[in-house]
């Protein structure tokens, strides 16, 4: 997604604290979703990260109960804006840690899923 109108986009963001209470006596709060495609009935869901941001627990735990259900793929790029310096890709059957990893291995990483999800090959 192309964000055209950067002001307008961030206008319209959601503060989740207006949920607080409604799961119990819990730390659950809804998460974001960097990026979300589905192709086929497979998901790969993108979390992007600063580059020494560290996952929330949260997040790992949903990640994880996602990664299980076998359709999808978990791809988390840590790196200023545009700029990945490494990665973690979760697959149905593994992970994969990427310690250095530019733009044209983020894109190779996306275009083989595509290519999973669309049914051309085996990886996944």
């Amino acid at each position: 997604m192309t964000i055209n109108n950067p002001d307008a986009y961030v206008a319209g963001i959601w503060d989740w604290g207006i949920l607080g209470g409604c799961f119990g006596q819990t730390k659950i709060e809804p998460a974001d979703v960097d990026g979300l495609v589905e192709r086929n009935g497979k998901f790969l869901l993108i979390e992007a990260k600063g580059p020494t941001a560290d996952l929330k627990q949260g997040q790992r735990i949903t990640y994880e109960a996602l990664q299980k259900t076998g359709v999808f793929s978990i791809l988390i790029v840590w790196g200023d804006t545009n700029k990945p310096e490494r990665m973690e890709l979760w697959t149905r059957s593994d992970k994969v840690i990427y310690n250095k990893a530019g733009l044209q291995k983020f894109r190779e990483i996306v275009s083989k899923w595509f290519a999973w999800a669309d049914g051309e090959s085996t990886y996944g």
